[in-house]
């Protein structure tokens, strides 16, 4: 039941569980933030880094092994060709090589991740792994990109005059 495509609970845009997911993201984002120096200095920063990449890979299989395992065989609805699959790769790209270049491409293209946990085009709630799928996968690759623009890439918060 867990796994199935059938809808149980129906999504609610600004519900409880929308506004808590939507402030565990700002969470994140402000600790990536005030964190950055620490992670950029700490020696296992490239551990991190890679780690996160390859958690977005693995949590992404996860979305194709839902799809196939309900049933849909269409290659158009198993392969990445979407928007948030292309931009999804591109930073998993990005932050396991520390690919700048990379980056740079697909960084104004996650904000629609961020308008994804905003309004997600959903309709299964928590009740469903494509819910947590969706949810956790959006969020996940916003946080790639930040931990990318503040810890990999050097961006300052607030202070010009911080050593990167």
């Amino acid at each position: 039941m867990f796994f199935s495509d059938t809808v149980g609970e129906v999504f609610e845009a600004f519900s409880f569980l929308h506004i808590l997911l939507f402030i565990f993201t700002i969470i994140g984002i402000t600790l990536i933030i005030i964190f950055r120096k620490k992670i950029r200095e700490y020696k296992y920063e490239r551990r991190i880094a890679r780690s996160m990449a390859i958690f977005a890979l693995l949590w992404e299989l996860s979305l194709y092994a839902w799809i196939i395992g309900n049933g849909e065989t269409e290659l158009v609805h198993i392969l990445p060709i979407g928007l948030c699959g292309f931009t999804l790769y591109l930073g998993m790209f990005a932050l396991f090589f520390k690919k700048i270049g990379i980056f740079e491409i697909g960084y104004l293209w996650t904000w629609g991740a961020l308008a994804s946990i905003l309004f997600p085009d959903i309709a299964y709630s928590f009740d469903r792994f494509r819910f947590y799928q969706f949810m956790i996968g959006h969020m996940f690759f916003f946080f790639m990109y930040m931990y990318m623009l503040f810890v990999i890439s050097g961006i300052q918060h607030g202070n010009p005059g911080e050593k990167a």
